[in-house]
């Protein structure tokens, strides 16, 4: 099974793979690929005379269905700034749940109908773009460091972290020469924020 396969970071690679190894073990080998139909992707596999599922119509029916749900919940909007706001994001989602509820995250913070207008003008396109955005939101940001210091803690921990071990991760100075040193005055009272602090990423 390969899965996302317009994500993988060794995209050409993994298709001379697949190019290469399907004629010879035809008949051996069962092999699910998965991957939105970008132009090289579909030239290397359209030849190899592969069974051909689209699920991209289901998948927008099932976005659109995912955002009439979530827009239901937001009543400061109006009927029209919904209808809006639905109809960009289906158009835009290429069949990225994440991507959506990403977006729609970042819409809810908007204060004014012309702000969400404004913000679907500007739609980051794909996942990458998207994170992109968030990290340069968070950069900004003047508690950036303690968001970057939860990242880092999620990158490199040896095994998954709780939200409590999480959140003392910031009440730790480590760059102290003599070791790291324990600081009570910086432990976040409600462990829950680091949501808020690492928002879209966690």
């Amino acid at each position: 099974i390969i899965d996302s396969l317009d994500e993988c970071i060794e995209r050409e690679k993994t298709l001379r793979w697949v190019e290469f190894i399907i004629p010879h073990t035809r008949k051996n080998l069962h092999m699910v690929v998965a991957s939105r139909p970008e132009r090289d992707i579909t030239d290397v596999l359209h030849p190899l005379d592969l069974n051909h599922t689209d699920l991209a119509a289901k998948e927008n029916q099932d976005i659109g269905i995912y955002l009439h749900k979530q827009l239901s919940s937001v009543k400061d909007w109006d009927k029209e700034t919904k209808a809006t706001v639905e109809s960009a994001l289906t158009i835009g989602a290429q069949g990225m749940f994440r991507w959506v509820a990403l977006q729609l995250s970042e819409l809810k913070r908007c204060s004014s109908p012309q702000a969400v207008i404004n913000q679907l003008q500007h739609l980051p396109k794909g996942l990458y773009e998207t994170y992109d955005q968030l990290l340069l939101r968070i950069s900004e940001h003047s508690d950036s460091d303690d968001t970057k210091t939860f990242l880092r803690f999620l990158c490199f921990a040896a095994r998954p972290l709780g939200i409590s071990e999480l959140a003392c991760a910031v009440s730790v100075n480590f760059d102290r020469e003599v070791g790291p040193q324990y600081a009570s005055s910086q432990e976040y009272w409600n462990p829950h924020d680091v949501h808020q602090k690492c928002s879209g990423f966690i």
